[in-house]
């Protein structure tokens, strides 16, 4: 199931990594240096993270919390994923590569 409004983050073992934000149909494209150029050629480990803020209200355009202390996060992507030395997934960047997928498995 494609997941939209997820941070993707390619991390190579030295330098600038990527980042992207997927698009409602689970798409992204990184970016490095300039918008959409990509990642560095080589190995990235990746993150993919999506959560959402619970406990807040909208009253006349104002968001605030509903009580203190009742904000918290709730993951929308297994916690797992939310760094690239603990996800498991990797990529080999190459040049000219085209799409690739990133299955992310929930217990």
């Amino acid at each position: 199931m494609p997941l939209g409004g997820a941070t993707v983050l390619f991390q190579p073992a030295s330098g600038t990594p990527g980042r992207a934000v997927t698009a409602d149909d689970g798409s992204f494209a990184l970016t490095t240096f300039e918008t959409g150029d990509g990642a560095l050629i080589g190995r990235h480990r990746v993150a993919v993270t999506k959560f959402a803020m619970v406990g807040l209200s909208d009253v006349g355009g104002v968001t605030g919390p509903v009580a203190a202390g009742d904000v918290r996060e709730q993951w929308v992507t297994p916690k797992k994923y939310a760094t690239p030395a603990e996800s498991g997934l990797e990529i080999d960047v190459t040049k000219g590569m085209g799409a690739i997928t990133l299955e992310l498995q929930s217990r």
